[in-house]
């Protein structure tokens, strides 16, 4: 019986965003799978592509949260926009 992955997004995919992809991705974390990230910036998202093919990538944030594609959500983008986008991770 296999269980289900939890599906993650990331929220930032610069720096530490891409710590966190290249650890999922290595399967450092097999109970769950890099479902999406969302970065305003597109050359971070074309790296996404290129690395993980299979994963969804959004422009922004809000896109990638009502999407319905995600069950859980990393915040990496820079700390002072933490607030704002854990807010908006927990309303959802």
């Amino acid at each position: 019986m296999s269980e289900k992955k939890v599906r993650v997004g990331i929220i930032g995919i610069g720096n530490i965003g891409t710590i966190h992809a290249n650890n999922i991705l290595a399967g450092k974390c097999p109970e769950i799978t890099l479902a999406a990230v969302a970065d305003i910036n597109p050359a971070r998202l074309d790296w996404c592509k290129s690395v993980s093919p299979e994963t969804k990538l959004f422009g922004s944030a809000d896109e990638m949260l009502d999407s319905g594609e995600i069950d859980a959500c990393i915040v990496s983008v820079p700390h002072f926009f933490h607030p704002e986008y854990a807010i908006k991770c927990m309303k959802r």
